[in-house]
């Protein structure tokens, strides 16, 4: 805000160009702080990780104009609090990758379970990005990287499989122990 008081004495198009990003930070980082203060919160629920990722769906298709749908496969099986915590973490930054980056309108998750395993998977309609950028985000975005680093603390692998213009799938699968 100091850089745009001292722009608007020089010329108003740099400074319309920096309030505008500065805007656009302020949404992004109020749309992260609730996110936190949810996920906060979150935790001292009872509520198994279905219907905590149902109750968070419900929020991010309420508060966009996307489509975000939630479809549970298998039976449930209880996981340690502390992966599922993961997993929904997991879940909660695709979504919302998905709805801030990739300009998606539709979002499927699904949470599936099986004998061996359970997998959660997150898949947009977005514009999508070529997976080669992965090692090469912009600074301040740590979305990915974040998802990675939460998978392997739970012994979990995570696929980020994306083209542009094809939108974006995230897999993150867990071997039941």
């Amino acid at each position: 805000l100091e850089l745009l008081a001292r722009l608007l004495g020089a010329s108003q198009e740099p400074a319309r160009q920096q309030l505008d990003e500065t805007r656009a930070l302020v949404r992004s980082s109020l749309a992260e702080a609730r996110t936190s203060i949810w996920q906060l919160r979150s935790q001292n629920t009872a509520q198994d990780l279905p219907a905590r990722l149902a109750h968070f769906c419900g929020s991010a298709a309420h508060s966009s104009p996307a489509k975000v749908y939630l479809q549970v496969k298998g039976t449930y099986h209880p996981l340690d609090r502390a992966i599922e915590n993961e997993l929904q973490r997991i879940g909660q930054e695709a979504v919302l990758n998905a709805l801030r980056h990739a300009e998606a309108t539709r979002i499927d998750v699904q949470l599936i379970y099986d004998g061996t395993r359970v997998c959660l998977k997150v898949d947009d309609n977005g514009r999508g990005f070529p997976v080669t950028e992965i090692s090469s985000v912009p600074a301040g975005h740590f979305g990915l990287q974040g998802m990675r680093e939460r998978a392997a603390q739970i012994g979990a692998v995570l696929i980020v499989e994306s083209q542009p213009g094809k939108g974006t799938q995230i897999c993150v699968e867990l071997a039941r122990g």
